[in-house]
């Protein structure tokens, strides 16, 4: 394996692992401020939960833009490659769990 490649994969797993560290905790911080605002029910942290899945794309432009931005600045264009990456995948996939969703409860 090239080293162009082993870049691109070094940034897709930067992005998980900007994802596990940063994207989930806000998650369950999210899910924890919403249950405590309309009364401590298991259930709506889990909805909130839920939402945020759906939403997981669009709450990682927060954090995975400017890395992309700082990779793509230090000239580290295959990172930002596996980073660019990591996103569409993460951004397809909720898209598709909130398409079905959707779908679903057309039906």
């Amino acid at each position: 394996m090239d080293t162009s490649s082993k870049s691109v994969l070094r940034g897709f797993g930067l992005g998980i692992l900007l994802h596990l560290t940063i994207g989930i905790p806000v998650a369950f911080l999210c899910a924890g401020v919403f249950a405590a605002r309309l009364g401590s029910d298991l259930g709506l942290s889990l909805d909130a939960l839920i939402v945020w899945t759906y939403l997981a794309g669009l709450v990682q432009i927060p954090y995975l833009v400017p890395a992309i931005l700082i990779a793509r600045r230090r000239q580290q264009y295959d990172l930002a490659k596996g980073l660019a990456i990591f996103w569409a995948i993460a951004f397809t996939l909720s898209a598709a769990c909130f398409g079905l969703n959707w779908l679903a409860d057309r039906a």
